[in-house]
């Protein structure tokens, strides 16, 4: 494979770089202004949980929130697929989207060492982020779309031994349609974790006739709008 170029310069042979391309925003984006006041303008925390079934509008608000938090928080986001569970893989593209949203010269480790033979992401990667991010005072935000197709149990180790040790100035997120293999319940439990369901992500009736008059263009009876409001119980993609 060809190698590709990114705003940080070349992309590591054999990773395909549109995969650590932030979504673009679209024409005609319905904003939510309620997800983005509880996602907040500066994150909290050590994890941020997205968690909910397809058709919930997951990527849609964090790409919304990516791009309304302005340059005082970087964002480095990996779209992950069922290819990526070969840890030296996940790695490489974890690295090389933390470098895309810094400056390169700031982190010690380089996608290709990630791939190196035994280069154990615990041992030896994820400790040299840690420790490059610890000498960083700019936020960055690490998004891992779609973690439900990580199912290896090594880099779900590494995961949470990152989250667990990240300093204040790197946050993780991760997008999943199920809840990961994590330590939830003491990040919970610590007050290190905000959590984004479907029951958040669900349109309110405000939001509903919003979005069918202004985004969607209808002109709607009012009575119209409640019942597909009621009958598609806010699932976002029902009303779409």
């Amino acid at each position: 494979m060809d190698e590709r170029t990114t705003a940080a310069g070349d992309v590591a042979t054999g990773l395909v770089a549109t995969k650590i391309d932030p979504p673009a925003p679209r024409d005609g984006l319905f904003s939510r202004p309620r997800l983005m006041a509880r996602l907040g303008n500066q994150p909290t925390g050590r994890l941020t949980l997205v968690s909910a079934p397809a058709g919930w509008g997951k990527t849609s608000v964090l790409a919304e929130w990516g791009n309304s938090v302005g340059p005082a928080v970087r964002f480095a986001w990996v779209s992950l697929d069922a290819n990526d569970n070969d840890p030296a893989q996940f790695w490489s593209y974890v690295v090389e989207a933390l470098r895309a949203a810094v400056h390169p010269e700031s982190t010690s480790i380089t996608p290709d060492l990630a791939r190196l033979p035994g280069a154990v992401a615990i041992r030896d990667v994820v400790p040299a982020l840690i420790n490059d991010f610890r000498a960083m005072s700019e936020t960055t935000v690490l998004l891992l779309d779609d973690y439900h197709q990580i199912t290896a149990t090594s880099i779900h180790e590494a995961v949470s031994y990152l989250i667990e040790h990240a300093p204040g100035s790197l946050h993780v997120v991760i997008s999943s349609r199920a809840d990961p293999p994590l330590q939830l319940g003491r990040l919970r439990a610590t007050g290190q974790l905000t959590e984004i369901r479907a029951a958040h992500l669900r349109f309110d009736e405000p939001e509903a006739n919003r979005l069918l008059e202004t985004t969607l263009s209808l002109d709607l009876e009012p009575t119209t709008g409640r019942l597909l409001w009621e009958r598609t119980e806010g699932w976002p993609a029902g009303l779409y």
